[in-house]
């Protein structure tokens, strides 16, 4: 059920929107987000275990999708 919402949410979304290309093959970039005057203290005070660690099961389907 999980994998199926998030596959759901994924067609919905359009992420070309959000990512960048670069000049290597089959790479593509996910952009950061809003590059305001808040932005390092948001990066810097992320807590990557804490996000991993609340879905570690959505994290890694989305890490999957489309591969």
């Amino acid at each position: 059920m999980e994998k199926r919402i998030i596959i759901d949410l994924f067609d919905k979304v359009n992420l070309e929107t959000y990512v960048a290309s670069v000049d290597i093959p089959n790479l593509s970039l996910l952009k950061a987000g809003r590059f305001d005057e808040d932005y390092p203290v948001r990066v810097n005070t992320f807590s990557s275990d804490n996000f991993y660690d609340r879905k570690p099961k959505q994290n890694f389907l989305i890490s999957n999708h489309n591969r």
